[in-house]
């Protein structure tokens, strides 16, 4: 079965929703309108704008250790605009890597500061790429993919931070969702980062941005069952677009305070970004046209434009049922 784009999208109020075929199951990180899919024994970056797909070794030589115990991260430099991805294993080796899809290198990192819970999602944000580990405690791990070099986030926001803590890229600051209760009210708060200084004297401050009540439009029985909220993108009039890990999509007006469920079977990747910069390909890449029937992979163009004369958010989803892009076959 060759990945394809489904021909038609689908309209929920001023969303557009466009699905694409993928395996939902396999690890997948998002940098401006860029996609990269990790499966055994490649990473796979895409551009569906561009309708490009690169394929990269996991390393420079054979990989120690399963994938499951990786530590993964993708994103871009800021300084030379390169697109980056980084590998970490603390578990059954002890190796740390990092590839410029530029080049297609590999090149080696030394140790983070602390060693990281394999697994955790990843989220680039101004050139840096954080990871948020909670476990005994807790502590967001940054790394400055220009530099090679990592700090820790340590003054989170003061509320309790749980295993169901999202971290994500919100209009390019760092964001925190989690779920809090007001007596019997669960609510859903968004916290985002303030970056002040530089260097040693860099320093961090947090403020809300969003709290909204789920006791209407969300539905759910607490603490029976487990629930997380990931935000993925911000209208101009401030309506926020969130997806929880039962496959259902919502949309927040934050006029009326009204919480709205899109819908309700569909994986989320990320808001889309469109990105027509062509990948780089140097002799060594392997190189697959994604509008080439005979390459190994193979979709159409995406094309997720705004309607003229109206404001469309662009949201990139994975589904099984549905599907819009990028099954490795």
């Amino acid at each position: 079965m060759r990945p394809s784009i489904f021909p038609e999208s689908r309209f929920e109020g001023d969303e557009e929703i466009v699905y694409l075929h993928c395996d939902a199951a396999q690890p997948s990180m998002t940098c401006d309108g860029l996609l990269c899919i990790n499966e055994p024994g490649w990473f796979n970056v895409l551009n569906p704008s561009a309708g490009q797909l690169r394929r990269f070794p996991p390393g420079p030589g054979p990989v120690k250790g399963p994938q499951e115990n990786w530590l993964l991260g993708f994103g871009r430099d800021n300084v030379t605009g390169r697109y980056k991805i980084v590998r970490m294993c603390f578990h059954d080796c002890y190796e740390f890597g990092i590839l410029d899809i530029e080049t297609g290198v590999w090149s080696k990192l030394r140790s983070p500061p602390h060693n990281m819970l394999p697994g955790s999602k990843s989220v680039c944000v101004n050139g840096s790429i954080y990871w948020l580990q909670i476990s005994a405690g807790y502590i967001i791990l940054a790394m400055d993919l220009h530099e090679e070099s990592y700090h820790g986030v340590h003054h989170l926001p003061a509320t309790w931070v749980t295993q169901e803590t999202q971290l994500v890229n919100l209009e390019d600051r760092l964001a925190m969702a989690m779920t809090t209760n007001v007596g019997p009210e669960w609510i859903l708060e968004i916290w985002s980062m303030d970056i002040e200084g530089k260097g040693w004297s860099k320093g961090y401050s947090w403020s809300k941005s969003y709290s909204i009540s789920l006791a209407h439009g969300v539905g759910f029985s607490w603490p029976w069952q487990k629930r997380w909220f990931t935000p993925v993108w911000v209208s101009k009039q401030g309506n926020l677009l969130f997806y929880d890990n039962h496959k259902r999509l919502f949309k927040y007006y934050s006029g009326t305070d009204e919480i709205r469920c899109l819908s309700s079977n569909i994986c989320v990747i990320s808001s889309y970004v469109e990105n027509l910069a062509p990948l780089p390909l140097k002799p060594s890449h392997t190189h697959h046209d994604l509008g080439n029937s005979n390459s190994k992979f193979s979709t159409s163009r995406c094309h997720l434009f705004p309607t003229r004369g109206s404001w469309i958010s662009k949201v990139l989803f994975t589904s099984i049922l549905f599907g819009y892009i990028c099954l490795p076959l």
